[in-house]
């Protein structure tokens, strides 16, 4: 079977690999050339745990040609979908796309974050719509070992062909769970909603827990014993953020509101500013984010991104702080050079750096 990957991206370029490795003939496409060059002569460089190994023995072919990604036998369609003002996502890449594949007769998997009701308002048995639930800094690894590979269609024989691919890449045994691509829309938000749920209880939680003198992580840890909460996300730290969890929960705000007033997630929401402030509150008592120094008037803090070996600054709530910071104190920010580098050529001189 030959696989085609429209748009190869940080997610697309992982699945791809995953493909080739799992034996499919991959092709995956992508509308910038030199991009594409880099991939082919194998020269692109990754922060992504894996992928440069990988990239290096795969057998993936790339091109910047539709017609060549045409010819293949299922479609994974791994383009952007930006958040509109409002909350909700733009489909003008997604659009774009399957205008070009008028006349395609093969399966067309959407694996981009959709609005719910978008698959079925393109009224094309075509459409199988299957996302995925990774985490940036470990893409590789959660592609083959996902606890749950959702798929949602119309035409369930397609279905089936799409879940034909997952079982030959996961290493694992994952659940299955084939629906309506409404209902798998809705799923794909919500379960991103229940985690930042979780995260924003667990910090609120702790919150309280550090503002009134009692052990914040023994409260969580005795907590998260219980199987019917667990551990998972269920930490005191940072607000969430990211490229997908504070755009998805935004999303599910605005599908929701059409129909039933969404409060938790709009709580969720508030809790998760709320924090940042809370944090600062802490900071003024000689409590400390364990990622910053203080000292008199001058502050480290250590890694500003969202998370821990990551480069990306999406929502990132540690770099929220740093800035919040600069109020009070002189701000030095340790990380990577790329990481410094984009922080600078946005902020300019608001901090001093220190490469690590």
């Amino acid at each position: 079977m030959k696989i085609g990957i429209i748009g190869v991206g940080r997610l697309g370029l992982c699945f791809a690999l995953n493909l080739s490795n799992a034996g499919f003939s991959v092709v995956g496409h992508d509308i910038q050339q030199e991009y594409v060059d880099a991939l082919s002569s194998k020269k692109f460089i990754s922060t992504e745990p894996l992928v440069a190994e990988m990239l290096l023995t795969s057998s993936a072919q790339f091109t910047s040609d539709m017609d060549e990604v045409r010819r293949s036998d299922i479609l994974f369609v791994f383009v952007n979908t930006p958040s509109n003002s409002d909350g909700s996502f733009s489909h003008n890449q997604v659009d774009s796309v399957l205008v070009g594949l008028r006349g395609y007769a093969g399966t067309i998997t959407i694996c981009s974050t959709v609005m719910p009701g978008y698959c079925d308002s393109l009224n094309d048995p075509r459409i199988v719509y299957s996302p995925q639930f990774i985490a940036q800094g470990s893409i590789i690894k959660d592609q083959l070992h996902p606890d749950l590979v959702l798929i949602g269609a119309e035409d369930f024989a397609r279905a089936a062909e799409v879940e034909s691919v997952y079982a030959r890449v996961c290493k694992n045994y994952p659940a299955f769970k084939t629906m309506d691509r409404l209902s798998a829309e809705i799923t794909k938000l919500a379960l991103n909603c229940y985690i930042t749920t979780k995260i924003s209880f667990a910090n609120n939680l702790g919150d309280i827990c550090k503002t009134v003198g009692a052990n914040c992580e023994a409260v969580l840890s005795a907590m998260s014993s219980d199987s019917r909460i667990g551990s998972k996300y269920f930490n005191y730290g940072y607000g969430y953020g990211g490229p997908c969890f504070p755009r998805d929960n935004k999303a599910f705000i605005h599908f929701a509101r059409d129909y039933v007033r969404p409060h938790l997630s709009e709580a969720t929401e508030l809790v998760n500013e709320d924090h940042l402030l809370q944090q600062l509150k802490l900071i003024e008592k000689g409590i400390l984010p364990s990622n910053v120094q203080i000292v008199g008037k001058s502050a480290i803090v250590t890694g500003v991104c969202f998370k821990l070996q990551s480069n990306i600054l999406d929502e990132s709530q540690q770099l929220r702080l740093a800035i919040a910071l600069t109020k009070t104190h002189d701000v030095t920010i340790r990380d990577s050079e790329t990481v410094i580098d984009a922080v600078q050529a946005k902020y300019l001189n608001l901090f001093s750096y220190e490469i690590i």
